[in-house]
């Protein structure tokens, strides 16, 4: 077996001068003079930001770097400088570059550099426009925040050799030392996502054979965490340039422009496998989470299914939760919109009116800053939904049709985004159009198999359908992906709906902080076993439970403590409805 060829990461520049032949065509001598200053000029950007002219190649110039940051301040000092230097040529004189930046796995070889790194860092040029830059999505997701730059996506390019679409970014203003207070907020707004790189997991089975096993749970991890639109996760080519290697994870962090790290290995033997995965932060190298699932292989592809799921889901939860704690400690007065959402959702998700209310206007502030920020909407739209599902609110009628106007306006604004989906199908499930519910839940999980949120609002949809069994799979689904979160609230309503009474009782106990319709479910309950004292033990503490609210609220009280409950629950099914309300009034709630 010949030896490989050496090869390592980079971040690769090619430039090329626009129009080169009709330029000399007009004025050759000029022309020359012109590019070989600029040629002069571009070297010189090169070696002061640390990097390396590969070779001319008439009026191209190849360069590499051992970083994307390096690579793309470069290539905007080049251009502002170039820029200044044309602004006293004459129109038709002026000799301009498009540049491209790419970051990838080259073969190096004679001082020269090869393969598809090299090749896409060529087509991306050929997209930039004159005077400009055009960057892939490894370089991208590498710079994170690190320069004062406005990144327009280009979407999906399909570009000559090239097997498969490269996702572009333009530049819009290549002098990061100007303001870009008044460039278009969706394009900064990128920059600050967590981003995540994922290593190469190790096959430690002593067998070559099973590397495909441990390489493609490699790439499922990382295409299941490119659905979460609020995560960057570095391509594949950038992350395979560690295989074989015991990276530094700050140094990964620091090639990379990543916050997190995910490494891990894969075991197996005989019909056994162990999987083990480790998330470290990249400041300091610390780890933050780690696990390991033990799977017989009886189905190899079910399994790696499964592991890639559970484990995705696991990691979004933990930078969800480290974003959450990160949040607390900054000051909201200097939150733009992606952390405004951030520092919404940690009150959000501590359940009580108060911080419901504080993450609403923290849904509202983002908005204000960023008018076209889906997942804004989306969680202002959920905020308006949990105020009238837990009467928090004076009206939950206006409630509900905030929560439906709110959800339709996110799908708009990004049909492409699982938690757009999941929110407008809960309005419409609380619309009572089942259909559409269903439809545009499944939309949610087609777009992010991992998002575990969607499961669980897919049961509850099945419940409120009439097929319990239904809505149990899919929670249980939810579980398996999500092991940390119970979901007793829906468990118990599930259960009731299938006329479990006693297991409802059971799970619905479970609840932390249970809500005045956690109390109503278990009244219900009792009242159809017939248990008339604990009944109405439970009746009396929901209707005190449920009125406190209402004074809070200010909302008048309610004609029937029934219709409250029933008014929250839209069946698809009258039959579902009446066995609610017979149970609610066997608990004596009228």
């Amino acid at each position: 077996m010949k030896d490989r060829l050496p090869r390592k990461l980079a971040a690769i520049l090619y430039a090329d001068v626009v129009g080169y032949a009709r330029l000399t065509g007009n004025d050759e001598e000029g022309t020359h003079r012109r590019l070989s200053e600029y040629l002069d000029r571009l070297s010189a950007a090169v070696a002061r930001h640390h990097g390396r002219v590969v070779h001319y190649a008439g009026d191209a110039v190849l360069a590499d770097f051992s970083t994307a940051t390096e690579a793309l301040t470069c290539a905007a000092d080049v251009q502002r400088e170039l820029a200044e230097k044309n602004s006293d040529t004459p129109e038709g004189s002026k000799v301009e570059f498009r540049v491209g930046v790419n970051l990838g796995e080259v073969i190096e070889d004679r001082g020269d550099i090869y393969g598809d790194g090299v090749n896409v860092a060529a087509r991306l040029e050929s997209l930039a426009e004159p005077g400009g830059i055009c960057i892939s999505e490894s370089v991208r997701s590498a710079i994170g925040n690190k320069l004062d730059l406005v990144y327009e996506p280009m979407g999906e390019q399909s570009v000559k050799n090239i097997a498969e679409p490269v996702r572009a970014y333009r530049i819009l203003n290549s002098d990061h030392s100007k303001s870009t207070a008044a460039a278009p907020v969706v394009s900064s707004r990128a920059s600050e996502k967590p981003s995540i790189a994922i290593l190469p997991l190790v096959n430690m089975s002593g067998d070559p054979e099973q590397e495909y096993f441990s390489d493609g749970l490699t790439e499922d991890i990382i295409t299941s965490l490119s659905h979460f639109r609020d995560l960057f996760v570095t391509a594949r080519n950038s992350s395979f340039a560690f295989r074989g290697q015991s990276p530094n994870i700050v140094e990964v962090g620091r090639r990379l422009g990543v916050q997190y790290v995910l490494e891990g290995s894969v075991r197996k033997a005989g019909n056994r496998i162990r999987i083990t995965a480790q998330l470290a932060e990249t400041r300091a190298g610390g780890h933050i989470w780690a696990e390991h699932y033990d799977r017989d292989l009886e189905d190899v592809f079910s399994v790696q299914d499964e592991v890639v799921r559970i484990i995705s889901a696991a990691l979004i939860g933990q930078v969800e939760h480290d974003g959450h704690e990160f949040a607390k400690r900054k000051p909201p007065s200097s939150l733009k919109a992606y952390d405004c959402v951030v520092h919404g959702l940690n009150s959000f998700y501590k359940w009580t009116q108060a911080d419901n209310h504080y993450a609403r206007e923290m849904f509202e502030r983002a908005i204000a800053i960023d008018a076209g920020y889906a997942p804004a909407y989306a969680w202002l739209a959920e905020a308006h939904f949990r105020e009238g599902l837990n009467a928090w609110s004076a009206s939950h009628v206006k409630s509900f049709s905030l929560f439906y106007e709110y959800a339709r306006k996110a799908v708009a604004l990004d049909d492409n985004d699982s938690r757009t989906h999941t929110s407008l199908g809960v309005a419409y499930l609380f619309q009572s159009q089942h259909d559409l519910a269903r439809a545009h839940l499944e939309r949610a999980l087609a777009l992010n198999p991992s998002d575990t949120r969607a499961l669980v609002h897919l049961a509850r949809c099945e419940a409120l359908a009439g097929d319990p069994s239904k809505a149990v799979e899919r929670l249980a689904e939810a579980r398996r992906f999500n092991p940390l979160a119970k979901y007793n609230w829906y468990a118990g309503q599930i259960d009731y709906i299938a006329r479990r009474y006693e297991d409802a009782i059971g799970v619905l106990s479970g609840v932390s902080s249970p809500n005045a319709l956690v109390h109503a479910f278990v009244a219900a309950s009792q009242g159809q076993l017939g248990n008339a004292g604990q009944a109405r033990d439970s009746a009396s503490l929901f209707v005190s439970t449920a009125r406190s609210l209402i004074d809070a609220s200010g909302a008048p009280t309610p004609a029937s403590w029934v219709q409250f409950v029933t008014v929250r629950y839209p069946f698809r099914r009258q039959e579902d409805t009446e066995h609610l309300i017979v149970g609610l009034e066997s608990a004596g709630l009228a």
